[in-house]
């Protein structure tokens, strides 16, 4: 994000420890800001983290406030990417429900400040979208596990958010969207939730169950071979692939 030795981290600890939970957890009950349990009953979306692990206080989020019920874009916030313009994409899962696909892709733009508070909505209607990837070109990809594919959304996409004035911030001139891989294809990969670049232009996508695994495949979505195999894995989710061509 253009900030030397920062990173960004999906956050929904409030949510995720205090309300979606039948007990709730202890710190729930901490209210001194300065005490190391203290969660805080901040609004969902991606905090701005140093190096070191501690928070900056800053946050990235299409609503500043906590509500309940959580609108779109602060459901359940998940992965992000940065393209070379400094625009960063991101999902929220949505409701995950199996009747309702209200997972989100959204774009947020670099403010004068290096701040991320102007976005547009790129899509609405995903089914529990899940970790994305960015291609060379520049191209956006999205698992859907809800709908067991992976969609790539293609350019141009919006430049500000002068492009989605209206009140669902949804862009009036949608980006290309297609189906790029469709679970239960060659390979036996069925329910993709998370894809990130291989070497040679290739991608990695994993699937999170029936089977858990994790499958190469080329540019252009056909397989190519398996990396990690069926049941190996318990639920894989994020992936990253390092210098050294190393998945993590």
């Amino acid at each position: 994000m253009r900030r030397p030795q920062q990173w960004i981290a999906a956050d929904d600890t409030w949510r995720e420890a205090c309300i979606d939970v039948k007990v709730p957890q202890k710190r729930c009950e901490v209210t001194d800001p300065f005490d190391p349990l203290y969660v805080g009953r901040d609004a969902d979306g991606w905090a701005i983290m140093d190096r070191d692990g501690s928070w900056t206080g800053e946050h990235i989020h299409t609503d500043p406030f906590f509500r309940e019920p959580a609108g779109q874009g602060s459901k359940d916030p998940q992965g992000c990417v940065f393209d070379t313009q400094g625009r960063l994409f991101a999902t929220d899962v949505g409701s995950e429900r199996a009747d309702l696909n209200d997972g989100s892709l959204i774009v947020f733009f670099p403010g004068p400040k290096r701040d991320y508070k102007t976005f547009c909505f790129l899509d609405k209607e995903l089914g529990s979208p899940g970790m994305p990837a960015m291609d060379s070109r520049g191209n956006v990809y999205i698992p859907e596990p809800q709908a067991s594919k992976v969609t790539v959304f293609s350019g141009p996409f919006p430049s500000s958010a002068r492009e989605c004035n209206n009140p669902e911030r949804l862009v009036t001139r949608k980006p290309g969207k297609s189906t790029w891989l469709q679970g239960g294809g060659e390979g036996g990969l069925n329910i993709p939730v998370s894809i990130t670049r291989a070497p040679r232009g290739h991608f990695y996508v994993a699937g999170a169950i029936f089977p858990p695994i994790i499958n190469e495949y080329d540019a252009k979505g056909k397989f190519v071979r398996n990396i990690v195999p069926a049941d190996v894995p318990k639920n894989p989710i994020g992936m990253a692939v390092g210098r050294d061509r190393t998945l993590h």
